[in-house]
């Protein structure tokens, strides 16, 4: 039975359900408008109460962390901490920590810069050191008493309706830490019940006809001394943080941030504290990945004045300088046997007919896709293609037919599925093969010279290869790729998979054809000049090339 007891007792402590009477003076606690009562001040906390704990308590309030505890300086919360507990007590102030219906109360209404008042009574205001207008400041004799010879004095609200002063002095009133009205030689001016006013005489008088004007900021410096009606401190200062997004850049799925802090260093109106926040400033800036959310603006169709891209391919006896070289400066070449590569190990061995195509952009606006998938595991993308107004506005049209998948070409990224289709055909258009190659990812890697220096081309990359296609990122949920106006995407012979296999095919003159957007689902500006031919003959593992039949290709 003893030993239960003490089990009972241990978690009756563990869960604040021991009770003790209550001790002090105050009784409630009023804070956003809302009253509670207190159970005792430096107590144990019980189940569903609320406590106080004052510097006499110690340095912490030793409570467990099923609470919320709010400090609380000058009268003002000052900070708050939810399910931590053993709170610092400040030594010039105090700690209000609730339980169970308690702690509900108080998340509710006990935040940072709230006035808590107990048993109706605000903690007295300070006196402040000093009064400080401009870049001048004179010292306070004190709040609330009597003015004397060259005396600067502050009444607050407490002193009662006015002043009391007699006509040889200089008084202000000040809201809102600003000067709202002037009086000399008045005497006895009206107290505002939401600010204070300062009363001059002899050379302090003198010091306010100078320097407090109506409009100027009034502050008050330092804390007690002075008498009559000091004691209390200004809240520690508070500093909020925050990141906010200062960009979007969706050609490259990615947002602008910046950290940004302000502080609060509070200003007292005479009756309590009130904010005084700093304009909020940068320490850092940063990036985030945007959503393909971010960037879709759907619609049905594209906007009538949309800028379409125009999408060609390159004539196929123009190539770059790389694969001139690996060629003979035929832009075409022949593998046999074609190596193993780990990543295409199915053709190893073979026949392969190798060749490079250069997929270009030569309409108004980009040809952009952007796309968005509902989990990691989710095979089925959901595409649009992004239509570019005069104004810079972007609007988006869903796109069902387009479809992604990772792999392939040792390059790690997301391959938009059959954009562009190879095959080699007879001279009497009989198709005999087709492409190895499936995916293909757009970027803008090739400028084209037609087009260098018109308006609106640009002179870097936009669809660039490190923000382009989902690099790396196989879990990716949204992923971008285009070719910029006047920007082409070149795939080099060298990639394991650019070829058509030509085993068994019989020496003689064929034609090779590339269509771009062979799944016409790009809208463009002319749908009918996507493909490019070119006939070449093959004998054994030689192939030479006809430059002068190639059609439908640009230059």
């Amino acid at each position: 039975m003893k030993k239960l007891a003490v089990l009972l007792a241990s978690v009756a402590m563990l869960i604040g359900f021991v009770a003790a009477p209550s001790q002090g003076a105050t009784s409630t606690v009023t804070a956003s408008g809302q009253t509670l009562a207190l159970a005792g001040t430096n107590i144990y906390r019980a189940a569903n109460t609320m406590v106080m704990y004052t510097p006499a308590k110690g340095a912490t309030t030793g409570a467990n962390q099923y609470g919320y505890e709010a400090a609380v300086v000058g009268g003002v919360v000052t900070k708050v901490e939810n399910g931590i507990g053993n709170m610092a007590i400040p030594t010039n102030g105090y700690v209000l920590s609730g339980h169970g219906t308690a702690k509900t109360w108080m998340v509710t209404n006990v935040k940072v810069g709230v006035t808590v008042t107990l048993d109706g009574a605000v903690t007295p205001p300070p006196t402040g050191n000093s009064v400080t207008i401009g870049d001048k400041s004179l010292a306070l004799t004190g709040t609330n008493v009597t003015r004397t010879a060259n005396a600067l004095v502050m009444y607050t609200p407490a002193k009662g309706a006015t002043t009391g002063t007699n006509q040889y002095g200089y008084e202000v009133a000040v809201v809102g830490g600003k000067v709202t009205v002037v009086q000399n030689a008045v005497g006895n001016m009206a107290i505002p019940s939401n600010g204070y006013v300062l009363s001059g005489h002899g050379t302090a008088k003198t010091w306010l006809a100078t320097y407090a004007k109506v409009g100027v900021t009034v502050t008050l410096n330092g804390s007690g001394g002075g008498g009559g009606g000091g004691g209390g401190t200004a809240p520690a200062p508070v500093t909020e943080k925050r990141t906010i997004d200062t960009e979007l850049i969706c050609t490259s799925l990615t947002v602008k941030t910046a950290d940004q802090e302000r502080t609060n260093t509070w200003q007292w109106d005479g009756t309590k504290w009130v904010d005084n926040w700093s304009a909020w400033k940068t320490v850092s800036t940063g990036t985030r990945k945007a959503t393909a959310k971010d960037c879709v603006n759907e619609v049905s169709t594209p906007p009538s004045d949309a800028l379409l891209p125009d999408i060609r391919i390159k004539t196929l006896n123009k190539c770059g300088a790389g694969d001139l070289a690996a060629t003979n400066n035929t832009c075409f070449k022949i593998v046999n046997p074609n190596p193993y590569n780990e990543d295409f190990p199915a053709l190893e061995g073979l026949k392969l007919l190798k060749f490079p195509v250069i997929t270009l952009n030569v309409g108004d606006g980009p040809a952009e896709v952007i796309a968005e998938r509902s989990s990691t595991s989710a095979t089925d993308w959901k595409a649009y293609q992004t239509f570019y107004r005069p104004n810079g506005d972007r609007q988006s049209v869903y796109e069902p037919q387009v479809d992604f998948y990772y792999a392939g070409d040792g390059h790690n990224h997301w391959h938009f599925t059959d954009f562009d289709n190879y095959w080699i055909e007879s001279l009497s258009g009989t198709v005999l093969r087709s492409a190895e190659k499936h995916g293909y990812c757009l970027e803008d890697n090739t400028t084209w010279s037609g087009m260098t220096g018109q308006p609106g081309v640009p002179t870097s990359p936009v669809y660039a290869n490190a923000t382009t296609c989902g690099l790396g990122l196989q879990n990716t949920l949204d992923i971008i790729e285009g070719l910029s106006k006047g920007w082409g995407d070149t795939y080099p012979s060298s990639l394991p998979d650019q070829a058509i296999d030509i085993g068994g095919l019989p020496n003689g003159r064929y034609r090779v054809g590339i269509t771009a957007d062979a799944l016409e689902v790009m809208k463009e500006s002319n749908e009918s000049n996507n493909t490019a031919t070119m006939e070449i003959t093959i004998s054994g593992d030689t192939v030479t090339t006809h430059p002068e039949t190639a059609t439908g290709g640009l230059n």
